[in-house]
């Protein structure tokens, strides 16, 4: 005989307990504070192309007399070269290729008068220095040239930059021309110039001459009864022969006398290839 059981439900039938609800996410992190504005140099001056021309021009700017610089109005001109903001080849008097300063016009440049700073060193596209009769004093920075240069013309003609030419002048086999004459060089061509294997012209004339300056003198001229019709009182030989005309005095230009180049001539400058004109 049998009997009939009721089975209920076991342990593995009962479904799962209800794990308890997970605490809610912390919130995000705020955001970092905005970092502190850069110099005023950094937006535009240190990019590839401009980095190089922020402190040159400025340095520029402050040894050749820039806040003197003005237009024949008065305004001022040449503030550009000291806005980071301005591109480096839309600054004024400046000249690009591809995108780096190859030529500063420092010629057209009015009321300009200084030295030649080192920093000038750093536009490693510079292919032209011309100062000719510019107010410029000192010398020619020796660290201004190197085997990397590619600076192929300098003129620093009626200039008063002084002493010898830099040995590192010729290293980089670049320069093409030279042109210092009425300048104040002195001293003797260095032996490195031998190693100017494109330098066609070097012009040293009348080096023993700085450019000078105006100077007031009196303004002597032959008397005036010397040369008047003797039929109106004219007498040659009227004394003084000399008066002080009007004005009385005038300026005269008056060029200051340089120690000049000496020494010989280095036979290393027969390695020079192309050298057609000294």
């Amino acid at each position: 005989m049998f009997a009939l059981l009721t089975i209920g439900p076991t342990a593995q039938d009962k479904p799962p307990p209800t794990p308890p609800p997970l605490p809610p996410s912390p919130p995000p992190p705020p955001p970092p504070p905005p970092l502190p504005p850069g110099p005023p140099s950094t937006p535009l001056a240190w990019r590839v192309g401009d980095r190089e021309c922020y402190p040159t021009l400025k340095a520029c700017y402050d040894a050749m007399s820039g806040p003197e610089w003005k237009s024949s109005t008065g305004a001022k001109v040449g503030e550009t070269w000291l806005d980071p903001n301005i591109k480096c080849c839309d600054k004024e008097w400046i000249s690009c290729k591809r995108g780096l300063i190859d030529e500063i016009k420092f010629k057209f440049i009015p009321k300009l008068k200084g030295t030649i700073p080192p920093q000038l060193a750093l536009l490693t596209a510079l292919e032209e220095i011309d100062v000719r009769n510019c107010d410029i004093t000192g010398t020619l920075p020796d660290t201004l040239f190197s085997s990397d240069s590619v600076i192929e013309e300098i003129d620093i003609s009626q200039t008063d930059i002084t002493r010898t030419l830099p040995p590192t002048l010729f290293v980089s086999g670049t320069l093409k021309k030279i042109e210092a004459y009425h300048a104040g060089i002195s001293g003797t061509i260095p032996p490195t110039i031998g190693m100017a294997r494109n330098l066609k012209e070097l012009d040293i004339r009348d080096s023993d001459n700085c450019k000078g300056t105006y100077i007031t003198v009196d303004n002597w001229i032959v008397n005036p009864i010397r040369t008047r019709d003797p039929r109106r009182g004219g007498n040659p030989n009227a004394l003084p022969k000399y008066v002080l005309g009007r004005p009385a005095t005038r300026r005269q230009w008056k060029r200051a006398k340089c120690s000049g180049y000496s020494g010989t001539i280095p036979p290393e400058i027969g390695g020079g290839p192309k050298l057609q004109e000294i």
